[in-house]
């Protein structure tokens, strides 16, 4: 559960001074008559815009609600009839007007197992409602269990349905009160019940609330210069995107965005090309990449805008989450171009990066700048070390036998790099594409630290690559300076690199 609260800077006081100078000329003698009129009142007070969440069990008792706040019971095992009332309160506790959005989804969830193997998804499960301004608690008794459940009943639905509300508050407005009643049908079976030994499946409920401000105060000229005031990404909100005339998909903000992600990660839509219109700010909520076990083909053209605060851990397309943690998950045949990125924090066990995880076949890297950030291969598991991380690239590789190429173009990294083990590169991880794949680097540069930890003799680092396998490799203009460092292979620009039949050309 989060709260995202934004807060303008304070502007100090300024004091305006205007000075009234009134000359008058006599005859043939020069003299000037003065008068002044001084104003010290004129303070320019910056406004403030703040946005207050609450939850209560009673309508009496409220505590304010923050990343770590659990509004339900601590322990609750929850089964057939359960049910549970939280109580929550939106304020506007700034002197600005503002409009906001709260939702309720998802955050998280845990699949389970029944004693036969079955999944168990509990979001498909457990219900919930909203009754708005509720006037009186509903009472703690089999009583008020059934009367919250009859106030949600003929609008209730799945939490993975999830919930969101729009509104607007000036200053010192009436507090917006609202009852989430959630429960757990009578008539729900064996098909949630998990096994014993089984794993249990668990879910975690999301609350969100973001504001931004709204088209109250006035200046000299109107009401209107915050009309475009957007909110800040909540981490769930999409928003459809309709191509134009000629099929492109233009993207506007970080919902729609998340809503190319979710068409192409569920197969909807492929081969297309993404031209953003403004800068996206993801607001360092988790990003699900864009390609999992489904990958992007097409072109995604960032038109010269900058995307911030990419923060991604998990590939929840991907039936290896801990794999192609980026913007982009798994591309084949693509074209990414024209394009910033500020503040990346990523982190996975294999194939991480900034713009792209895993990629196959023919891609092309043009005109790409990593401002600043931190990529990491840090996520260990029973299966393998931490490996492989790139600056934009985390692994590439063909897919077919024929002659392809893999090119970076005007490409420059500011991010840190860092593996546990084996390769990290200031512009790709890994290139493994055998015998057939042409590899052209021209004119870029890193500035990023670039670190493999591993100490097994098995650390690869380079400043542009970390490993290179293919048929040739042609770097022209490029430079390198960040720090290197590896147990074992490291360089300038590769790390260690393999030909198959073809050379290496700097």
């Amino acid at each position: 559960m989060t709260q995202s609260k934004h807060t303008k800077r304070a502007l100090l006081a300024s004091i305006l001074s205007v000075v009234l100078c009134v000359a008058m000329l006599v005859g043939s003698t020069f003299a000037w008559f003065t008068d002044s009129v001084t104003s010290g009142n004129n303070k320019i007070v910056a406004g403030n815009l703040d946005v207050k969440l609450e939850y209560s069990t009673d309508l009496q008792n409220w505590e304010d609600v923050d990343t770590n706040t659990n509004v339900f019971k601590d322990g609750t095992l929850w089964e057939p009839g359960y049910t549970e009332v939280v109580y929550l309160r939106v304020s506007n506790a700034g002197s600005l007007a503002l409009k906001y959005k709260f939702a309720i989804h998802v955050a998280d969830k845990v699949i389970g197992q029944t004693a036969d193997g079955k999944e168990i998804d509990l979001s498909n499960f457990i219900k919930f409602g909203v009754v708005t301004a509720p006037e009186t608690a509903y009472s703690q008794d089999a009583a008020g269990r059934a009367a919250a459940r009859e106030a949600v009943a003929a609008d209730a639905q799945l939490i993975s349905a999830g919930y969101s509300k729009e509104g607007a508050m000036v200053k010192d407005a009436a507090p917006e009160v609202l009852a989430m009643v959630v429960y757990m049908p009578e008539d729900v079976g064996n098909e949630a019940n998990h096994g014993t030994g089984k794993q249990a499946p668990s879910i975690d409920m999301g609350i969100s609330l973001v504001a931004t401000q709204d088209t109250v105060e006035e200046d000299s000229f109107g009401n209107d210069y915050d009309e475009d005031a957007v909110f800040p990404w909540d981490g769930v909100t999409m928003t459809e995107v309709v191509p134009d005339e000629e099929g492109n998909y233009p993207v506007s903000s970080a919902a729609e965005l998340a809503w190319m992600a979710h068409e192409i990660n569920e197969l909807n839509i492929n081969e297309v090309t993404i031209v953003l219109q403004k800068d996206i700010d993801l607001n360092g909520k988790a990003w699900t990449p864009i390609g999992g076990d489904g990958y992007f083909t097409g072109t995604f053209d960032g038109n010269g805008h900058i995307i911030k605060n990419l923060t991604a851990s998990k590939n929840e397309a991907s039936s290896d989450p801990t794999r192609g943690i980026a913007l982009f998950g798994y591309v084949e045949d693509a074209v990414i171009k024209n394009v910033k990125f500020e503040n990346v924090q990523t982190q996975g066990r294999y194939s991480v990066a900034a713009v792209v995880g895993d990629g196959a076949g023919e891609l092309t890297f043009e005109n790409i700048e990593i401002l600043s950030g931190s990529i990491q291969s840090n996520q260990n598991d029973s299966r393998k070390t931490a490996q492989v991380a790139g600056g934009i690239l985390g692994q590439g590789w063909g897919n077919s036998s024929s002659g392809q190429k893999i090119i970076f173009k005007n490409c420059i990294n500011w991010a840190d790099v860092t593996v546990n083990k084996q390769h990290a590169g200031g512009l790709w991880g890994s290139i493994t594409t055998a015998s057939y794949v042409d590899v052209t680097v021209e004119n870029c540069h890193n500035y990023g630290n670039i670190t493999s930890l591993s100490q097994d003799n098995g650390g690869y680092a380079g400043g542009l690559g970390g490993y290179f396998s293919a048929k040739s490799l042609t770097i022209t203009g490029c430079t390198n300076n960040g720090t290197v460092k590896a147990d074992q292979y490291l360089g300038d620009f590769v790390g260690y690199s393999t030909l198959a039949n073809g050379s290496v050309n700097e």
